[in-house]
């Protein structure tokens, strides 16, 4: 398993600003980050921690009260590029690579980057979320961040379902290949609404899913292996199934200076 690495300090190698971090003060005391928590001894360089009225994230960090942020959190919470462009991001040691476009959550989504990571997905512009999503050390079993949120997926049941979707839609298009009426492919056999975060009807099976189970029983054990999905997972393989998935190119390098 790769080293231990804390979120902010990940986000800001990969984003290729370990360079220019503020410049800090030396800390008073050994302690902690107030925000992701990350130790540190006397005499180390530290930010004072100083949340304003506006902050009103106060319950999720590590400790509201501690005198001090490391410089990697320093560097995150004050670079506004974290929330206008960089809010939406895949970030390993190497880049950090957008993930606004539907193409490319379902390609990492189904394609993890070797650890360690960090995954996550704002819900609104406004929202802080860089600092405060957990890195990944396994590509099997995936945490992402989907605004306020922590999500928690295995990567074997996106390609089962994937799998299974697959095997789904082309039996029903099988089925209605000799109809005058033609119809357009189906996309999922999962119904889904997401409205900022906010899912409704989630992991419903649509209806021409039970018409092919009527007519082709064989077909229940790619229902089953739909259904085996959690909710976080059935999330995801909705942006699998989008066309054409790209792995995106990274909009920084940890090269950059």
């Amino acid at each position: 398993m790769p080293d231990l690495i804390y979120p902010s300090e990940l986000v800001i190698k990969g984003a290729g600003l370990a360079d220019s971090l503020p410049q800090g003060v030396e800390a008073e005391t050994t302690g902690h980050c107030g925000i992701c928590g990350k130790p540190h001894d006397e005499g180390d360089m530290v930010d004072f921690l100083m949340l304003t009225k506006s902050f009103t994230v106060e319950n999720v960090i590590f400790d509201p009260h501690a005198p001090y942020r490391c410089l990697h959190c320093a560097a995150i919470m004050d670079e506004k590029e974290f929330i206008f462009r960089w809010g939406s991001a895949v970030v390993t040691a190497d880049g950090l690579y957008p993930c606004l476009k539907r193409v490319h959550r379902g390609y990492w989504f189904l394609n993890p980057p070797e650890p360690p990571f960090t995954f996550y997905l704002q819900v609104s512009k406004s929202q802080h979320v860089a600092w405060r999503s957990p890195v990944n050390y396994s590509k099997d079993v995936v945490f992402f961040r989907l605004g306020e949120d922590v999500h928690k997926i295995r990567t074997q049941k996106i390609q089962d379902g994937l799998e299974a979707t697959i095997s789904l839609i082309e039996a029903h298009k099988a089925l209605h290949a000799k109809k005058a009426i033609k119809r357009k492919p189906m996309r999922t056999a999962l119904s889904f609404c997401d409205m900022k975060g906010q899912r409704v009807g989630q992991s419903e099976l649509y209806q021409w899913v039970n018409e092919v189970v009527e007519l082709m029983p064989e077909m229940q054990a790619h229902v089953k292996q739909l259904l085996s999905l959690t909710s976080s997972e059935a999330y995801a393989l909705d942006f699998v199934l989008t066309e054409n998935l790209e792995l995106p190119e990274p909009v920084r390098t940890a090269n950059i200076k």
